[in-house]
């Protein structure tokens, strides 16, 4: 039980830091252009909207990923790759076959990267709140 905690909460920092990473990137990036409040307010809110809607999409990916939406690309080029090199002789497995020992094995457990993209979105509306309340003031 404790080494499920543990791979959870490395999961969970990871995936912050590369958020983290990436926002402050962006806000290093554009922080010489800050001359005012609003400035500040406008790159904070592109700084997580960016890693935010990153994590999501790559989320979503994961998820359809995981229902077999890739399976007929990855046996062509399975297929493709035991053809062309040389020396890399394969039993003959049918599409069903394939498709049947890859949902054996699918990845699982990707919701993280749904939680930690909602919370940089999150962020991100805030800072957009505070800069349309300072910019319409």
């Amino acid at each position: 039980m404790k080494k499920q905690w543990t791979l959870t909460l490395i999961k969970y920092s990871l995936t912050l830091a590369i958020g983290a990473a990436l926002s402050t990137i962006i806000w290093s990036l554009n922080s010489g252009r800050i001359e005012t409040t609003v400035d500040r307010y406008r790159v904070l809110a592109d700084a997580f909207t960016v890693p935010g809607v990153l994590l999501l999409a790559v989320g979503v990916l994961a998820w359809i990923s995981s229902k077999g939406s890739f399976d007929g690309l990855s046996y062509a080029f399975s297929w493709l790759f035991a053809r062309l090199v040389p020396g890399k002789a394969r039993k003959r497995e049918t599409y069903y076959d394939y498709v049947t020992r890859k949902s054996e094995k699918r990845a699982r457990g990707y919701g993280f990267l749904f939680i930690c993209g909602a919370l940089f979105v999150a962020v991100a509306v805030v800072f957009t709140v505070l800069f349309y309340t300072v910019y319409s003031a």
